[in-house]
């Protein structure tokens, strides 16, 4: 029987998601899943010259909602595609979630970034779309006396 599992990894900075992400996925193929990786929609846009626009400030967090859903979902359906073609299991590993963007701007506004890209504003069902989620947390936090500014 096939299965496709998708994790997300979040945190703040330096909480060690990209480690995470590495070493999970290696741990799973070595023990014969089918992983595959979502990039974090920020980084990929910035990267792609795409930033926080001030002139439309709910632009940006649409446009990396959106990207994110739009990644999730097409790789997703390669995974499950894939795992069923091979009669494998496979693992979908996010870096970041949808409900990141969540963290940059009001409730309201976040419910407008949603709407805006035909999600469900109910938290609840967004969380659906997410077989467990790992919230990682900084090993600077709380520490700060240990590092410079």
């Amino acid at each position: 029987k096939t299965k496709t599992w998708k994790l997300v990894l979040t945190g703040g900075p330096c909480a060690g998601k990209s480690t995470a992400i590495a070493s999970v996925k290696n741990f799973l193929q070595n023990r014969g899943y089918f992983v595959v990786t979502v990039s974090e929609a920020a980084t990929f846009l910035h990267n792609n010259g795409i930033d926080f626009y001030p002139g439309e400030p709910l632009l940006y967090q649409k446009t990396i909602s959106s990207t994110q859903r739009d990644h999730e979902n097409r790789i997703f359906r390669f995974a499950e595609r894939y795992a069923k073609l091979e009669g494998t299991q496979a693992v979908v590993l996010c870096d970041r979630g949808l409900q990141d963007g969540r963290s940059y701007c009001s409730w309201e506004e976040w419910r407008h970034v949603l709407r805006a890209i035909d999600l469900p504003e109910d938290e609840e069902e967004i969380k659906k779309r997410y077989s467990a989620v790992f919230h990682l947390v900084t090993a600077a936090d709380g520490a700060e006396d240990h590092y410079t500014k």
